[in-house]
């Protein structure tokens, strides 16, 4: 974002308003704030849904009421209709086949595509949830390797996912929701064997790869709880990006250090692993390397032994030390700027 001033792109990012990140602080730049839909826009919306048989009246009052102006809960208030059998017909030319002061409306959109997906077939559903755990978007091979004859066409047909290619190998979630309700919809012994079949999918397919993909079959591992096995493709993934791209290396080495911090305490490894921080991990990591004879070394902890390896770093909070568990790294914040 920040070399944009020198090209002539442009560049158009959408967040929630909850996002507080660097993104949205970027230098002149303009925030558009999209606000709720208001009430005639809501109508229209509503209208163009459901059509304008007048069986369908009451359910738009319900609708425009329940979703509070959203537009994708009004969409999915309707696509759950359909499904319910209340709404007949196609999209816009609805017809209503009962008395609309019996139709229930759910509360909320994620209770909406809760019930939804309650309703899909026993494959279909299962083919969802291990989507889920791929990701946002997610590949049909990956996908088949976890799940033989996945019901892609079902989810397709019922609008949870939609293809991005015209050879369907590459398929996305419809709405973010969606894929956060699957994946929390599961138990978390099951979503976790998922992670750990899929960890061991993507390395069995590309083995050629194995170094490129350690980051992603670390990220699982870490979901499934093995934390010994996610520490070692983390550090795996640090050593193949170190000379690629030193922000991901420095952010593989820094869930490395995570992960062995989540270890038990009685893992006969752990502080070994907490260890293995070398010099071209603490360079990765932003850290300025200082070799000194003395212990009274310029801005390091006066406690240092002689000929200690010392470690200084900019730090979020002034005076602020650390030491690394199992070796004589010492961390302050400097009085000088690091490149």
């Amino acid at each position: 974002m920040s070399a944009l001033a020198a090209t002539s792109a442009l560049v158009l990012i959408t967040y929630r308003p909850e996002y507080r990140g660097a993104l949205s602080r970027v230098a002149e730049s303009e925030v558009i704030v999209l606000a709720l839909l208001d009430g005639s826009q809501g109508c229209a919306l509503t209208a163009a849904l459901l059509g304008t048989d007048p069986s369908t009246a009451g359910l738009a009052m319900q609708i425009a009421e329940r979703a509070a102006r959203n537009p994708f809960f009004a969409e999915e208030i309707v696509r759950d209709l359909v499904e319910r059998n209340i709404l007949e017909g196609r999209r816009g030319e609805y017809v209503c086949r009962r008395d609309t002061a019996e139709v229930t409306v759910p509360a909320t959109v994620q209770a909406t595509i809760a019930t939804r997906i309650d309703r899909l077939g026993a494959g279909a559903k299962r083919t969802l949830n291990i989507a889920a755990v791929i990701g946002s978007r997610f590949n049909a091979e990956l996908l088949a390797d976890a799940r033989s004859d996945p019901a892609l066409a079902d989810l397709v047909d019922a609008e949870l996912i939609e293809g991005l290619d015209p050879v369907g190998t590459e398929y996305a979630f419809r709405h973010p929701l969606i894929r956060a309700v699957a994946y929390e919809s599961q138990l978390n012994s099951e979503r976790a064997q998922l992670h750990r079949q899929l960890a061991a999918a993507i390395e069995r397919r590309e083995p050629t790869k194995a170094e490129e993909n350690a980051a992603l079959i670390a990220t699982h591992l870490s979901y499934a709880g093995d934390f010994r096995a996610a520490f070692g493709w983390h550090m795996r993934a640090a050593r193949w990006l170190t000379d690629r791209d030193l922000g991901a290396a420095r952010a593989s080495w820094q869930r490395a250090r995570q992960v062995a911090d989540r270890l038990p305490a009685n893992e006969p490894d752990r502080l070994a692993m907490q260890s293995r921080l070398s010099p071209g991990c603490a360079a990765a990591c932003g850290w300025l390397v200082v070799r000194s004879p003395t212990p009274a070394s310029t801005n390091c902890a006066s406690y240092a032994r002689p000929g200690a390896t010392r470690y200084h770093s900019r730090s979020a909070w002034p005076g602020w030390s650390w030491r690394w568990p199992g070796i004589d790294v010492f961390a302050r914040r400097l009085s000088w700027p690091l490149s």
